[in-house]
């Protein structure tokens, strides 16, 4: 890949991740935006009764008895009931009243909690594996286009270590030239399940980011990534080892539960870091072109 158009295509790799992460955050919340929707309806219809019945009322008033609403009658039952529906949508905060306290009755019922929690810990599942993909993207990008970056990898030892073990089959598939796919043999599969691994990678790439270095050894982003490998292999099941190696406060057996909020946090996270690494490669590219 030409260096002179890796710039938009970091940026095309970071809008799918946010793409990515919005799905994401849309699933975890469809709990909360369902009973919404249907808070919404619900109002509508009861106010499209009520208008109907007004309708009825105003023409018997005038000594029209009808058991039916005609077309200019039910018309402007539907215009009342649709204003009074729309000015009630701009009343955010009486919306998301009525919606809580319908959620949290629903939660109540046998089972429903569960599922909300499930759909929970998937959302991080599907959250991290977004983030994982974005990197790898990037990094596949970065190595095709500039090869000669593999200096600077070969400098940590674990990775030395570790580009022994390729497959030279790969490479004898692209004919032994590694001009333009180097970043294809080394990150193809890779391992990038925890932030550990993905900041052994950047670390020697950009020695210089600073502001790169302290989003990846934040303590939300490691936590994540162990979240989500305990959701994979255990079920969100908390074992004496995540429990060792994290701030998680809870008992071993326990299940992981997270609200809304905190995987709103870890979204955020995802794209502040996301955001950094994609500044570094952007500046490193335009001092060294």
């Amino acid at each position: 890949m030409d260096t002179s158009v890796l710039a938009p295509f970091v940026d095309t790799i970071y809008s799918t991740l946010y793409e990515n992460v919005l799905s994401c955050l849309s699933m975890a919340t469809i709990a909360f935006d369902l009973c919404l929707e249907f808070e919404q309806e619900s109002f509508f219809r009861s106010t499209l009764a009520a208008e109907r019945i007004r309708q009825l009322a105003k023409a018997a008033g005038e000594g029209q008895i009808k058991f039916e609403l005609d077309d200019e009658m039910h018309s402007e039952a539907l215009r009342i009931a649709s204003e009074k529906a729309a000015s009630l949508a701009k009343e955010a905060d009486t919306y998301i009243e009525r919606t809580v306290s319908r959620l949290l009755a629903v939660l109540d019922r046998d089972g429903f909690q569960t599922r909300v929690d499930n759909l929970t810990r998937q959302s991080i599942v599907l959250l991290w594996t977004a983030f994982e993909t974005f990197n790898r993207d990037l990094l596949r990008a970065i190595l095709n286009a500039r090869p000669d970056l593999y200096r600077r990898l070969e400098k940590d030892q674990d990775f030395r270590k570790e580009i022994r073990s390729i497959d030279i089959e790969r490479i004898a598939e692209r004919g032994f030239d590694l001009s333009n796919c180097l970043g294809d043999i080394i990150f193809s599969s890779r391992d990038l399940s925890n932030a550990k691994s993905i900041e052994r990678i950047y670390l020697p790439l950009y020695p210089e980011a600073k502001m790169l270095h302290c989003a990846l050894s934040s303590k939300r982003l490691y936590f994540l990534g162990k979240v989500r490998n305990l959701i994979v292999h255990t079920g969100g099941v908390v074992d004496s080892e995540f429990l060792k190696v994290t701030d998680y406060n809870g008992s071993t057996g326990d299940r992981l539960k997270f609200h809304t909020v905190e995987f709103q946090e870890f979204c955020e996270e995802v794209l502040s870091t996301s955001e950094q690494v994609c500044n570094a490669v952007k500046v490193d590219f335009t001092r060294h072109p």
